[in-house]
């Protein structure tokens, strides 16, 4: 009884054993193919997104406009909640989601009240637009 438990487990072990050649040389045929596509230029290489954006005023209502290249959406718009040491320094929380047109463009009416300002600037994912200040005399 122990004579064929011993045989059966040799018997598996050299079979796994030459299955292990089997797949290893398989492994290294997918790994030349991996090198093989590798060639190709990878998703961190695509056109970064830029994101521009800039304050217009039009009537009595100021706009933050603007444009993100390649086309993606939602833009986010923020707006700055504290600065203590400049616009470099603001804590900024989301103001609104805006879509973009066939053009990529934006557009949202920011608020402004008399004696008041606020920084607002635009994002999408990463990219970051510059801040800019709205105010009324």
């Amino acid at each position: 009884m122990r004579f064929t438990r011993l045989i059966g487990a040799l018997l598996a072990v050299v079979l796994m054993g030459a299955l292990g050649l089997v797949t290893s040389s398989s492994a290294s045929a997918a790994d030349s193919a991996a090198t093989a596509t590798s060639a190709r230029p990878a998703t961190s290489e695509r056109a970064a997104l830029q994101v521009t954006a800039k304050a217009v005023t039009r009537g009595r209502s100021v706009y933050l406009v603007g444009k993100v290249k390649p086309r993606r959406g939602p833009v986010v718009i923020q707006r700055a909640t504290r600065c203590p040491n400049g616009v470099e320094s603001c804590n900024f929380k989301t103001f609104k989601k805006v879509g973009t047109n066939k053009k990529a463009r934006f557009e949202v009416r920011t608020p402004s009240r008399a004696g008041g300002d606020y920084f607002y600037r635009a994002r999408v994912g990463a990219a970051v637009s510059a801040t800019y200040r709205v105010f009324r005399l």
